[in-house]
């Protein structure tokens, strides 16, 4: 087994310390500090609540409690992007919670979030986690978790630090059953936009290791990064102030093992941004899922290819070319695209009921050279 002393190749530790020269964010923390909280419910309702041992017993007290103190109770079996009917659910009822773009009415004081009832999540999920946390903390919100019932989903949520990403929150744990099936490649990075240098390079460092080991081309190793990098870079330009989150893992016992990177954000979202420009004023009509299609048709840029637009999708392009099996999913607003080798040239976006916030998971077969 490769030693866990792997660094990046010094060239590129150089270019992804230029690239994101902002402050050191830390690992398991919120950068922000928390504002002013809601107005609390009674010490008495407020301590019957929190005392609860499972997430059904929450569940009927919160219910119980509904005249006095204000609440919403969310499964987080939609988290990651598909199936779209269940994630794009999930997305209304955080909505309802304060946590979208648009908040109806007062915000609950008490957010209940059920893991109880999922039995795995994808990369891009376990990465809206941190940037759930981020906002219903920073909102003044008390926070509850149910923890997973899937000892794989609870080990994932474990080793990734996600716990620790909700600092004030109250955990209740579940009975964990089943087993093992995944395995963190990169911790969990919650951080406000821009991002921080050193910690993004921790996070290039363990992807690089996990390829490496797997014997993956160095040209797919490059073109990972690569991609990786522009995708930071974007949250960096288009999301700043928002929360942003980063997390890897390996699906172990899949044929091939999959690498999973899962990145989101708590910005706009892209069809949002590229209305800013005053060249595509005329997709203002039309729904997420058609400006996100125009967007990445025209290289994910705003500014004309001419103008220096398009590195993002000449990447993209290239990772889809050259790394086997290679797959991007984007979630941007209400609008959900999947490009492979296959539709990287024909795109057929999904579009949700609602959505907010931007989502993208990156999939790599670990398949080594013959």
């Amino acid at each position: 087994m490769r030693s866990q002393h792997h660094t990046v190749h010094p060239a590129r530790q150089k270019t992804i310390l230029q690239s994101f020269p902002s402050r050191v964010a830390r690992r398991g923390t919120i950068l922000n500090e928390l504002p002013p909280t809601l107005h609390l419910p009674s010490v008495s309702d407020l301590d019957h609540i929190l005392a609860s041992q499972n997430a059904t017993q929450l569940r009927a007290r919160l219910k119980a409690a509904r005249d006095r103190v204000s609440s919403t109770f969310i499964r987080l079996d939609g988290l990651a992007v598909e199936p779209t009917g269940t994630h794009s659910a999930m997305l209304q009822y955080l909505r309802r919670a304060g946590c979208g773009d648009d908040l109806p009415g007062t915000p609950p004081q008490v957010v209940a979030l059920d893991w109880s009832c999922a039995d795995r999540c994808s990369a891009e999920g376990l990465a809206f986690f941190g940037v759930l946390g981020c906002l219903i903390q920073t909102r003044g919100q008390i926070l509850i978790v149910c923890s997973p019932s899937a000892s794989d989903l609870a080990g994932i949520v474990m080793e990734a630090g996600l716990q620790e990403t909700c600092t004030h929150a109250r955990w209740i744990a579940s009975q964990a059953s089943g087993r093992r099936m995944t395995r963190i490649a990169s911790p969990s990075l919650v951080f406000d936009s821009p991002i921080a240098g050193h910690e993004v390079l921790a996070f290039f460092t363990a992807i690089e290791a996990v390829l490496e080991r797997n014997k993956l081309p160095p040209d797919s190793v490059d073109l990972t990064t690569s991609l990786l990098m522009e995708l930071l870079q974007n949250i960096s330009t288009h999301a700043v102030g928002a929360c942003a989150s980063v997390v890897a893992v390996v699906h172990s016992r899949r044929r091939p093992a999959v690498l999973e990177i899962g990145l989101a954000d708590s910005g706009k979202g892209m069809p949002s941004t590229v209305l800013t420009s005053p060249r595509l004023q005329w997709l203002v009509p039309l729904c997420d899922a058609s400006i996100l299609e125009a967007f990445v048709a025209n290289g994910f840029t705003s500014r004309p290819l001419e103008a220096g637009g398009g590195a993002l999708r000449e990447v993209v392009l290239k990772f889809l070319d050259m790394v086997p099996g290679g797959v991007i999913l984007i979630r941007s607003g209400s609008a959900l695209i999947r490009l492979d080798l296959s539709l990287a040239r024909s795109l057929r976006p999904t579009q949700l009921s609602y959505g907010f916030g931007t989502q993208l998971r990156v999939e790599i077969p670990l398949v080594p050279l013959d």
